[in-house]
């Protein structure tokens, strides 16, 4: 179960049935960092810098099949995972960022 607070900020910004998605995605099993870290990609990518949803998911899914999916979840997505995994969940938000084609709010 997510975070209910996740829930609503993201229905700020997204339909219920793009906030049904997002969880579908998020119910792979993330960390609790990685998970706030998703979360902020689909805010600012998509509330902010107004990119389809789809095309975001796109761009989570190309990392989950590169990064994600060969991690346990304590650490999926955390970019403060210790040792490697820090800098591959890190380069994971970068390149979602890249693919989206939107500026790197860390940056």
């Amino acid at each position: 179960m997510h975070d209910q607070k996740f829930i609503e900020v993201l229905g700020r910004h997204f339909s219920l049935p793009e906030v049904q998605q997002i969880v579908k995605f998020l119910d792979r099993g993330f960390s609790p960092q990685g998970e706030v870290t998703l979360v902020g990609i689909f805010i600012y990518a998509g509330g902010m810098q107004k990119k389809p949803l789809q095309e975001i998911l796109n761009a989570c899914e190309e990392e989950w099949l590169r990064n994600w999916s060969l991690q346990d979840t304590e650490v999926r997505g955390d970019p403060e995972a210790p040792g490697g995994l820090r800098s591959q969940n890190v380069m994971s938000s970068v390149l979602i960022y890249l693919r989206l084609k939107i500026p790197n709010p860390g940056v």
